[in-house]
């Protein structure tokens, strides 16, 4: 394999360029309101494998209507600190200034490891589409909340990775030629990152429906592909599995507990604070045609990079080239969209299950606008030969 000096020099450049904007955001951005809830499950949790008592993982209920991977690796990170101070009643007030937090090494230390996963995001798709890493990483949204102690980045990794692992399977079961058992690792992988989709958030579990629709698709315009129907079933049982094995709490009366799950958000969607926001269907575009500095004015001076418009624009540009290029990740964009505008609880956070496939779009709509004036140049010298042999003449 022929390596790449100046691709290799961007795709570093990215995640250099991604872990300075996420680092300087996590380090000034003020404490948020969510921030709290989740730092009070990481620091029992914390304590829970301090104290060598992992059992009680499975039984701790706090905040259980998200799934609890992502909250027990930030426990996990909190062991970098010694014990919390009560934290049942964590001393933080959103919109307190991180500098003066009472419990700002612990906020840190949840955001740094957020900020880890989001430039882990960055580099994945940058292996894929250099401009798609970097419109991603400089999507203002996207970098508040994986700089925050919120629960994105990890989904963000993992369905992204999902996506990836069955894009290498799916253009290898499409050629000809006998397959053996190693042929569908990548298949396995995927699986079990969308396992971890589901542990982290569930409602990044987007991208596992946009997989199933694309193998479906391609199914029916490749005869051969019909016989790996089995393997994708297989696909979904090992997803499954690697969920369960994922969420500690998932392990006594997994069918009860979800649900209960499914009984929570439904009836979340008709809560006052959902009602009282009262957000029209479409509006995740008003999410993603504003900045973060625009939607939250007084954060204004944590981000360095403000572009969220013309992201947006570009990924519209972009669509119909994206779905010639890469139909997974149109698929994935379409789903998302559906989601998003179909269910009637609309954080701003919400619009992150799109941001991946958003930014592959937006690199196709740079592309579309670029391969107009490429091809004038190679008109023009192409041409240029027969000017000058006409001037001879």
């Amino acid at each position: 394999m022929r390596i790449q000096p100046v691709r290799i020099a961007v795709i570093l450049a990215i995640v250099l360029l991604s872990l300075g904007l996420h680092v300087y955001a996590a380090s000034t951005l003020p404490v948020d309101n969510d921030e709290r809830t989740y730092v009070t499950a990481a620091a029992h949790y914390a304590e829970y494998l301090r104290s060598g008592h992992p059992k009680e993982l499975a039984y701790y209920s706090y905040n259980s209507e998200h799934p609890a991977l992502f909250k027990i690796l930030y426990g996990a990170a909190f062991l970098l600190q010694p014990p919390m101070p009560n934290p049942d009643k964590p001393l933080m007030r959103p919109r307190q200034a991180i500098q003066t937090a009472e419990l700002k090494p612990w906020i840190l230390t949840g955001r740094y490891t957020s900020n880890l996963l989001a430039v882990l995001a960055a580099l994945a798709l940058a292996l894929l589409n250099p401009l798609a890493g970097f419109l991603m990483s400089i999507q203002s949204v996207g970098v508040k909340y994986t700089s925050e102690m919120y629960l994105e980045s990890l989904p963000l990794l993992a369905s992204l990775l999902s996506a990836l692992a069955y894009w290498a399977w799916i253009r290898q079961a499409a050629r000809p030629g006998k397959k053996t058992l190693r042929d569908h690792f990548w298949l396995a992988v995927s699986a079990g990152f969308l396992g971890m989709t589901a542990a982290s958030k569930y409602v990044y579990c987007a991208v596992g429906i946009a997989i199933v629709i694309h193998f479906a698709a391609s199914a029916i315009g490749n005869r051969a592909l019909r016989r790996y129907i089995p393997w994708i079933l297989g696909w979904g049982v090992l997803a499954l599995a690697s969920f369960y094995v994922l969420d500690p709490y998932m392990y006594k009366q997994p069918l009860v507990k979800l649900t209960q799950t499914l009984h929570f958000y439904l009836g979340y969607t008709k809560s006052k604070t959902v009602v009282t926001a009262n957000y029209p269907i479409y509006q995740p575009f008003v999410w993603l045609a504003n900045s973060a500095p625009q939607l939250f004015p007084v954060q204004s001076g944590s981000y360095l990079v403000a572009l969220d418009l013309p992201i947006l624009l570009l990924a519209a540009a972009g669509a119909y080239r994206l779905l010639k290029r890469n139909a997974l990740f149109f698929t994935w964009l379409v789903v998302g969209l559906i989601v998003l505008l179909a269910w009637p609880t609309k954080w701003t956070q919400y619009v992150l299950i799109i941001l991946a496939p958003l930014s592959m779009s937006a690199a196709e709509g740079i592309g579309w606008l670029l391969s107009y004036p490429l091809k004038w140049w190679r008109r023009r010298r192409a041409a240029s030969p027969e000017k000058a042999q006409a001037n001879l003449n």
